[in-house]
């Protein structure tokens, strides 16, 4: 393989590195793949290629604006002895990169196998650390497992780097220093976007925020903005337009029922509100917001007109809802995707009515109520209402998607 045009091999401890010269000599992946391919099948076994992190191969421009997608087309049809694993921790990212059901993409209609590391349980989550400590012999009070596992919340990778500073510093209290660096991995990744280009500085700039709408969790509100989302406030009952540039919309909690006739006068913004939906762009609204958004508010002295991307009524009731709450997405959303575990707590005295059966839920509850028989996460157009709030600094992911998905229809 030493002769191969702009490739450089050279031994590197018990294995071998591997470099490309890509301005002077163009090296050519392909024979490179080839001869890789021979020297496995004439021992009989599989040369495997490992790439973690693939969804960063998105971003792979360089020399002649490289798809890495086709490279892995051409050897999964012509090369059989060499496999690809790959793996991500952000897998929605994942798949959108490797576009595996979009018939123009180069991997579409391959065969492959998938393995899904979930969340673990609670019990799952202080035995993977039990076990883990005693291999150094340490032994952590059950109390302070409990408490990593969680604000965890049973993820592996952060369960496993919680182990890793802990036995790193000889101490279990570095929760906290944890939850830092995870806020500055976030950012790094921000940054890293950012480096190809100036989009996701500009994609949030709507945050709906008066008398009426007014419950936001802070840290939710700067973990967005470390993503880069550049926030712009704006009044439901004020405002007769939203703030320009509009990627993406966050309508948080509140009490829409107090103000509901203010709210009904100002058609204008309900409509831009609801042209917005329409166009596809991503809006997340969480109790109040939800309500905004529903066909009306009962509040007591009659019916007052609401934006109605939800085709259900709200009343307002005398019993209170309160709880935390649990729940399973359902489906990819705006904020979330499939299969992800959700926490967060419902806080209200209303409830919707005249829902149509072929209203499309994506949460379903664990603990708590939902808007109805159990399920939560209301989506129309790419639209999502809920009761439960969220914090976003509970799992960051969750800003990140919300980004993206606000970032894809900016973009459009």
């Amino acid at each position: 393989m030493k002769s191969l045009r702009g490739i450089k091999i050279s031994a590197l401890g018990t294995g071998f590195n591997i470099e490309f010269d890509w301005k002077r000599r163009s090296p050519s992946l392909t024979s490179l793949l080839e001869r890789l391919d021979e020297y496995a099948s004439e021992r009989n076994t599989y040369f495997l290629i490992v790439i973690d992190e693939v969804q960063e191969l998105r971003f792979l421009g360089g020399y002649n604006k490289l798809d890495f997608r086709q490279i892995m087309a051409y050897c999964y049809d012509n090369l059989r002895n060499i496999k690809f694993v790959l793996s991500g921790s952000e897998v929605g990212l994942l798949y959108d990169f490797l576009e595996f059901d979009n018939y123009t993409s180069p991997l579409y209609g391959r065969v492959r196998d998938e393995i899904v590391l979930s969340r673990f349980s609670k019990e799952d989550s202080i035995r993977f650390l039990e076990v883990g400590f005693n291999e150094v012999g340490m032994h952590p009070p059950m109390n302070i497992l409990e408490e990593v596992v969680n604000v965890l919340n049973g993820t592996p990778g952060w369960l496993a780097f919680y182990g890793y500073k802990a036995v790193q510093n000889k101490r279990f209290d570095v929760l906290d220093r944890v939850l830092e660096e995870a806020i500055e991995m976030a950012s790094g990744e921000l940054n890293k976007i950012i480096m190809y280009g100036k989009l996701y500085k500009h994609i949030l700039r709507a945050v709906a925020f008066d008398e009426s709408i007014n419950f936001y969790y802070k840290d939710s509100l700067e973990i967005l903005e470390k993503f880069g989302a550049d926030i712009h406030y704006f009044s439901l009952m004020k405002d007769k337009d939203l703030p320009y540039d509009v990627g993406g919309n966050y309508i948080g909690g509140g009490y829409p029922e107090v103000y509901a006739k203010e709210l009904q006068e100002n058609y204008s913004m309900q409509k831009k509100i609801r042209d917005l939906a329409q166009e596809g762009c991503p809006i997340y609204a969480e109790c109040g917001g939800l309500m905004y958004l529903t066909k009306s508010i009962d509040d007591g002295n009659g019916k007052k007109e609401m934006v109605g991307i939800f085709d259900g009524e709200t009343i307002m009731t005398k019993k209170l809802t309160l709880s935390y709450t649990k729940y399973k997405v359902l489906n990819d959303n705006p904020v979330s995707y499939k299969n992800a575990i959700l926490k967060g707590h419902e806080f209200h005295y209303s409830m919707i009515q005249n829902i149509e059966e072929k209203s499309n839920f994506v949460y379903e509850m664990i603990v708590g109520k939902g808007i109805l028989n159990g399920k939560d996460g209301w989506l129309e157009y790419n639209t999502l209402g809920s009761y439960s709030h969220i914090n976003f600094f509970s799992n960051y992911k969750i800003a990140r998607r919300f980004i993206d998905s606000c970032a894809k229809f900016f973009k459009k």
